[in-house]
């Protein structure tokens, strides 16, 4: 399952602002997604930098859509935007953004399509930035459809994964074949499979508690990916939120 994000730029999920989220100095972004139209610009994720500016991730039309990430900074703003990760209209796709003040380069950027292995793009810019990351406590985690500017996904969301580090591509490659909780997780949802109508309160699996309030967005089928087995105690907690079941004990399951 997933949640669509339509033409309306406001449908998006709202991860909120905590203490495991904001003024991070290293992160990791990572989707699998599919675009109705990835030649029209969207936001995949921002979080309010203050000043009108938002931290962003995004496709980045172009003859192709490529990939985008923008942090902003005292100085020079650090960003990157690739020329090899075209993203096909209505063709499942991970998308992987990779952040570091203490790297250089301190964004990296990934992708596949489907049945594809995760590799790093290749870049038109890749730019540091200078005099520190903006603070950004103010500002909530943002997924989907950004309605200043007019920025709308136009598309699914199935899985959203964060860290606060930078996950190197070995390690992205073990997310992609099994999703799984490692260490400085800080959000892990399956979109699209909350409450009755699978649009309710995103559950953070990560145990950080970020879970993620929908608006707008409406559950929709998706190409299958893996949830990793759970206890049998684990199901009730799907129960009480409002997935129909039936709950598997040992097998694994599929969103």
């Amino acid at each position: 399952m997933a949640l669509l994000f339509g033409s309306n730029a406001n449908d998006v999920v709202n991860h909120g602002s905590a203490s495991s989220l904001d003024n991070l100095q290293a992160f990791t972004l990572l989707y699998f997604i599919t675009c109705t139209n990835p030649l029209t610009f969207g936001r995949w994720w921002y979080k309010d930098a203050g000043g009108g500016t938002s931290h962003r991730f995004n496709n980045q039309p172009g003859t192709n859509s490529e990939v985008n990430l923008f942090v902003k900074f005292g100085g020079t703003n650090a960003g990157a935007n690739t020329t090899d990760l075209s993203i096909t209209a209505d063709v499942p796709h991970w998308v992987v953004a990779t952040f570091d003040v203490a790297a250089s380069p301190m964004i990296r950027l990934y992708g596949a399509p489907i049945n594809s292995s995760i590799v790093e793009g290749s870049y038109g810019f890749q730019d540091d930035g200078t005099s520190g990351k903006t603070a950004d406590a103010a500002g909530s985690w943002m997924v989907g459809n950004n309605n200043t500017p007019n920025a709308p996904t136009f598309g699914k969301i199935s899985l959203f994964m964060a860290w606060n580090r930078a996950l190197p591509l070995g390690e992205l490659l073990q997310q992609q074949s099994n999703p799984h909780f490692t260490p400085g997780n800080i959000i892990f949802s399956h979109y699209g499979i909350h409450g009755a109508s699978g649009a309710g309160v995103q559950q953070d699996w990560s145990g950080n508690g970020n879970h993620g309030t929908v608006t707008g967005a409406t559950k929709t089928d998706h190409a299958p990916i893996q949830i990793f087995p759970r206890p049998r105690n684990y199901w009730a907690g799907w129960a009480a939120a409002g997935y129909p079941g039936p709950f598997p004990l040992s097998r694994p399951v599929f969103n």
